[in-house]
């Protein structure tokens, strides 16, 4: 019997399960499935999902009001701030994205003098509309008031952000230079989890511009690493975590959830007051063995968002001689300035930090490069997925001419085999249905049943990774009854 039980191998139910353990509720954490293992060759470990953390600074971010003082101090001590976070890369020049305004302006500027004004514009705005939606979060989580009390404040601090919104549309509009346009775009590629082919559709979008001025941060021995590492607070904390076992079945019962466990001739069951699923668990159909209305509006729920856009990721080891001395951990390749910024214009490239011996020897860099594709890798046939990987190779010559006779290692297939295994937790983007202009989130933490909660990407997609967890915050909130 449990307070708590969570399903999920992904970051969101992690830090769900520990908010509720903090907190001193009886918590399972479930990881339905093979046990997640990162790839290793070579000597170096990549990351599954390489795309960048945000939003663990602590200068009043909203994630660093609502994060559990525990779990804050034990990833201040494994993460890295970037400075620069990010390069954006034209086949003509490459943008440093400084994690300091005035820095920030001044390169900026230097490739675009005519608009240096309007710039500081845009980064005034963006700046005050992101105050205003920090203190948004920081007072209503979830993004939505909860009470009819509450709405009265709510609805104000929507009107202060689309107010500020609206400043930032207005001078966005105004940039007439295509790849001034490409480089805020690159922005929400990388930093947020929505499949948007413009700014404007993306409703907290001055909020992944403000990302870099916020902090960068760059995990020390890889994601997996730190998931460890926090797995193992989680455990000492006296959660219990579950892996490589098979969840058959989810039955309701009075008040209480029963699942029942398979692990390996064992079979389990556990019963819990609260239930939090993960968005993307693969058997998520389990949870739709019921009947009748409340069945269905689970399943309007679930289709409300899609992966629209899939991650193919290549891991290579190459030798650090390869490279440009000032290329940056994290860079967006824009391979023509003239054409949208769709998934087949662009490349993000991730690489270890140089002497970061957890992730790779010290000659040596472990590089992910990602691109996004129409299709889940799991749909695509081998030979397609393999042109995909050797145009996407021939296209790194343009803008790294030494890398490739400085290439240690690359396993093609052995990393078509790794994104079909890792669909559930890759960095996809999402299709998201229109929501109202009062809900800023598509899709709510509480689910049509009662006593059970999501966590996902995809539920507050404009934000990212700090998205992610938001919702396994709120998820945690929901099922301890108290505020984050």
């Amino acid at each position: 019997m449990y307070d708590t039980i969570l399903i999920g191998k992904d970051i969101g139910s992690l830090m769900a399960a520990l908010t509720c353990v903090c907190r001193g509720h009886k918590t399972l954490l479930v990881g339905d499935g093979e046990p997640s293992e990162p790839y290793r060759a070579s000597g170096c470990t990549f990351n599954a999902d390489p795309f960048p953390w945000t939003g663990f600074d602590d200068n009043g971010s909203f994630l660093s009001v609502h994060l559990h003082k525990t779990i804050a101090q034990t990833l201040s001590s494994l993460l890295v701030p970037l400075n620069p976070g990010l390069q954006v890369i034209f086949p003509e020049h490459r943008l440093d994205i400084f994690t300091r305004r005035e820095d920030l302006l001044h390169e900026i500027s230097r490739e675009f003098p005519a608009w240096e004004d309007r710039l500081c514009m845009l980064y005034d705005a963006v700046g005050r509309a992101d105050q205003m939606l920090s203190r948004l979060i920081m007072a209503y989580p979830a993004l939505r008031p909860g009470t009819l009390k509450k709405s009265p404040g709510f609805l104000k601090g929507i009107g202060l952000y689309l107010r500020e919104k609206s400043r930032c549309d207005r001078i966005i509009r105004g940039f007439r230079q295509d790849t001034l346009r490409l480089l805020f775009e690159s922005q929400l590629a990388v930093f947020s989890n929505l499949h948007a082919s413009g700014l404007r559709q993306a409703p907290l979008w001055p909020h992944t511009l403000s990302k870099p001025l916020l902090g960068i941060f760059y995990p020390l021995g890889g994601k997996r690493a730190v998931q460890k590492a926090l797995e193992d607070l989680y455990t000492r904390l006296g959660g219990i975590l579950l892996e490589g076992v098979t969840v058959d079945k989810i039955a309701a019962a009075t008040r209480l959830y029963q699942i029942d466990i398979r692990s390996g001739p064992d079979q389990l069951q556990c019963s819990a007051k609260s239930l939090v699923v993960s968005r993307a668990w693969k058997n998520m159909s389990r949870l739709l063995n019921t009947e009748g209305r409340k069945a269905k509006r689970l399943n309007g729920h679930l289709s409300r968002s899609k992966k629209s856009l899939h991650a193919f990721t290549l891991h290579l080891c190459v030798l650090d001689r390869g490279l440009p001395e000032r290329i940056a951990e994290y860079s967006a390749l824009i391979l023509d300035r003239q054409q949208p910024l769709l998934g087949h214009n662009f490349i993000f490239l991730e690489l270890s930090r140089r002497n970061d011996t957890g992730r790779a020897p010290g000659d040596k860099r472990a590089l992910s490069i990602t691109v996004f594709l129409d299709r889940a890798p799991s749909e695509i046939p081998d030979a397609e997925l393999f042109a995909w990987a050797e145009k996407i190779l021939a296209t790194l010559e343009g803008f790294l001419p030494f890398l490739s006779e400085n290439i240690e290692f690359l396993d093609i297939a052995g990393c078509i085999e790794r994104a079909r295994v890792e669909e559930e937790t890759a960095g996809h983007r999402y299709g998201i249905a229109p929501a109202s202009f009062l809900r800023l989130s598509a899709l709510p933490c509480k689910t049509p049943r009662k006593n059970v909660y999501w966590t996902g990407r995809d539920l507050y997609a404009d934000l990212g990774f700090e998205g992610e967890i938001l919702s396994g915050l709120n998820a945690a909130y929901f099922c301890t009854g108290g505020k984050p």
